[in-house]
């Protein structure tokens, strides 16, 4: 029988619009790439697939290398109706609403830029802007800017919980390194072809916006600024509620 943590990390962290039946199909193996996040329409966004790391790089527009990052920070937020459509196997009581979240990092640069990297349902995503706003924007999922909305908890049933939730800083870092120097967004763009992310595939157990949050996170700061998930009630004590 599945753990409590399994349970609640399948039901409540999921960023997917599909049934059940169609989990992960949607993912495209690609890493969708923003240089302005003010324009996020189709023709504003290059694509790329594993194994075309140098190709992202003599393409970009920007220096990456030279981006060092300032400060990273993980956010959190509140997930959209539309993303709940499935059977959720574990009742959402009191102290599990924080559960229904969205998790993303952002890593301001010395040149004043802010970079965006998160996982959807079908790609990696990563977002360039000088104006942060921009950045919350294309990871706000609530419908017309509202900051409460009511999601559907159980399909099955015409149950509802409503949850204002709003965008949260998890965690905040200003010592971002690789090889033990100040870390780039170069560098972060390198961790995601090296750790495969682009075929790793999604689902809501274990491969889902938290897990690839979490992992970028953990990796580039230092042992005592990880974060890892939380599985106990909101009223009970926990570093992270997330």
């Amino acid at each position: 029988m599945a753990g409590l943590g399994s349970l609640l990390g399948a039901t409540f962290s999921s960023t997917s619009s599909t049934s059940p039946s169609k989990e992960g199909k949607n993912w495209q193996n690609k890493l969708y790439w923003y240089p302005n996040a003010a324009h996020t329409e189709n023709e504003d966004m290059y694509m790329f697939e594993q194994g075309q790391e140098d190709l992202f790089f003599r393409q970009c527009m920007y220096n990456l290398s030279e981006e060092n990052i300032q400060s990273m920070i993980f956010y959190k937020t509140p997930l959209g109706p539309e993303h709940f459509y499935k059977v959720i196997t574990v009742p959402l009581g009191v102290g599990w609403t924080y559960k229904l979240c969205h998790l993303y990092v952002v890593a301001e640069t010395d040149s004043g830029k802010f970079f965006c990297f998160a996982k959807s349902c079908e790609s990696i995503e990563v977002y360039c802007s000088g104006n942060e706003e921009n950045i919350h924007a294309s990871q706000d999922q609530t419908p017309d800017g509202e900051g409460a909305r009511m999601i559907p908890v159980l399909h099955t049933v015409n149950y509802y919980t409503a949850w204002s939730g709003k965008l949260t800083v998890i965690e905040r870092s200003t010592r971002a390194r690789a090889r033990g120097n100040r870390a780039s967004v170069a560098d972060i763009v390198k961790w995601i072809f090296n750790t495969r992310q682009l075929v790793l595939g999604y689902n809501t157990a274990d491969r889902n916006c938290k897990d690839f949050a979490v992992d970028l996170w953990n990796f580039f700061t230092p042992e005592n600024e990880h974060v890892s998930p939380s599985y106990m009630p909101l009223y009970m004590p926990s570093s992270c509620h997330f």
